[in-house]
């Protein structure tokens, strides 16, 4: 039998209108932010969302939180900050599992780690990811330009961020080398 040493990413949602997506591994499936329809992720999970080992949100931002609501309904545990849930919540109260910067959590066969990121959010973060039998070490970036942290033994690099087409190009016609 052949083991498979390397995570999948579906990407459910990559917009200013919803991000998700869902890092698989040996069955197990991790949700990074959950932006779009409850609907929209179990469609994803190809109608099994028991999969989802867990929801690792970001920050409150309703493009990054959108089915936290259905998802904890449903019985799939979320990771947040005690930020982000305040935020998040809306005086509806919401299970979660707390996560602070630079804390790790390890629940076999997932380990995650949080880090500040820099984002006009309440306390949001970036997450390190490893599956106990992958050989991928992933990071996880949203809408941010900028991270203090340079984080070592990485093989992928998720950076989700948006653009405005106009800005995008009046910078390429500039001629700045940055």
């Amino acid at each position: 039998m052949i083991k498979e040493l390397n995570m999948k990413l579906k990407v459910i949602g990559c917009t200013s209108s919803g991000n998700a997506f869902l890092l698989e591994h040996g069955g197990s499936s991790l949700l990074l932010d959950a932006g779009v329809s409850y609907k929209k992720i179990v469609e994803a999970t190809g109608y099994n969302s028991d999969k989802i080992f867990a929801a690792l949100i970001t920050h409150e931002h309703a493009d990054h939180s959108r089915a936290c609501h259905e998802l904890d309904r449903n019985g799939i545990p979320l990771i947040m900050t005690q930020g982000t849930a305040s935020a998040v919540s809306s005086g509806r109260p919401l299970a979660y599992a707390r996560i602070q910067n630079t804390q790790k959590i390890m629940q076999k066969p997932w380990a995650i780690m949080a880090f500040s990121v820099q984002h006009d959010a309440n306390e949001p973060v970036g997450f390190l990811i490893k599956h106990d039998d992958a050989d991928n070490v992933v990071c996880y970036i949203p809408d941010n330009g900028y991270s203090r942290y340079t984080p070592v033994g990485l093989t992928d690099l998720i950076i989700e961020c948006n653009y405005i087409d106009e800005k995008l190009q009046e910078y390429l016609d500039s001629g700045l080398e940055h």
